[in-house]
């Protein structure tokens, strides 16, 4: 499923246990104080808006966001376009002792060798980390 269809679809997937892990995969935690929790995931969430991510609404207690479209991706192809320009998702999930981030591609792609998914995941990283970073910055 591709363009405007996949992203219609994903209005509707709000619920964060039920996300499918894609084949590039990344987290973090941040340790906060409880008490900062949701102020920190409302920081988060404005981060993302600002950064043009997609923002799912109806999700509780986290935020789940979109960024890139998997059509340009598949026209450039993945390993010729820039990865910042790459579909991925940002999860968000707020837990009783920290706040979890994690990180997929949303790619679309069903199957890969070995050595495709290695240079897949080697693509995505330097994106991975750079919203890592700059999230972390934010506390």
């Amino acid at each position: 499923m591709r363009g405007k269809a996949r992203r219609h679809s994903q209005k509707g997937k709000n619920n964060i246990l039920e996300l499918k892990p894609g084949k590039a995969n990344y987290e973090f935690d941040l340790d906060l104080d409880r008490s900062l929790n949701d102020g920190a995931l409302l920081k988060i969430k404005q981060l993302l808006d600002q950064k043009k991510f997609r923002i799912i609404d109806g999700v509780e207690d986290g935020i789940i966001a979109y960024s890139g479209k998997n059509e340009d991706a598949a026209l450039g192809g993945w390993l010729n376009i820039d990865p910042f320009t790459l579909p991925f998702r940002i999860v968000v999930m707020k837990d009783t002792d920290h706040i979890k981030v994690t990180f997929a591609d949303d790619y679309g792609f069903q199957i890969l060798n070995k050595s495709q998914l290695q240079k897949f995941n080697e693509t995505y990283r330097p994106v991975f980390t750079f919203y890592e970073d700059l999230i972390k910055k934010q506390f």
